[in-house]
């Protein structure tokens, strides 16, 4: 009865210990899952992130090269069938981005300012899009005559512009970001040797 005693206790002992370890690798699967859960957030939350400021850098590109064609014909060397060529086509494109960017960009105040106009031009227009507004009312207001009278405002306009677009997108911290990438590269490749094949 003593030996029947000590099996069973000794089978209950392998049972707790069985039991004890399976909770340890549940608690560890559950660590990871979870800490695989966090990471794959974040890495999707820096994807849109990403794809976000992406879509406003091609918005932003286009939109500075009718810029700067619209301050080209605006030159004293532009020839007259150039200017009137290119301004309508080139102010049509400028307007069509100064809609894109309210995508970007909204309105702000718009519960306060504006209330009885359509939802996207409520409120006061950011600064970012006030300079491009500035350029389309410029060229609007020129011909070729006194084209040259709307440059240097269109220089500054897109000057701000500029300015504004790299506030939003900061190359600085992408770049800071891109280096600490590169540095963490480096680390790891000085921690594992390279084997000579």
């Amino acid at each position: 009865m003593l030996a029947t005693r000590e099996r069973e206790w000794e089978s209950s002992a392998v049972d707790i210990w069985l039991a004890a370890a399976a909770t340890l690798i549940a608690l560890i699967s559950l660590a990871v899952s979870i800490w695989s859960a966090i990471r794959s957030h974040s890495q999707a939350e820096r994807s849109a992130r990403d794809s976000y400021l992406e879509r406003m850098r091609d918005w932003a590109d286009e939109t500075v090269e009718i810029v700067v064609g619209l301050n080209r014909l605006c030159r004293q060397s532009c020839l007259e069938e150039t200017f009137m060529g290119n301004r309508d086509q080139l102010r049509t494109r400028l307007s069509a981005q100064i809609e894109k960017g309210r995508w970007f960009f909204p309105n702000l105040l718009e519960d306060r300012v504006g209330e009885r106009k359509q939802a996207a031009y409520r409120g006061l227009r950011q600064p970012i899009l006030d300079h491009l507004v500035d350029v389309y009312n410029c060229v609007d207001s020129v011909d070729w005559l006194t084209r040259a009278e709307c440059q240097p405002a269109i220089r500054k306009s897109q000057r701000g512009f500029v300015s504004e677009v790299q506030l939003r997108l900061d190359p600085k911290q992408r770049d800071n970001t891109y280096q600490d990438l590169l540095d963490r590269y480096e680390a790891i490749e000085r921690l594992v040797p390279v084997s000579d094949q």
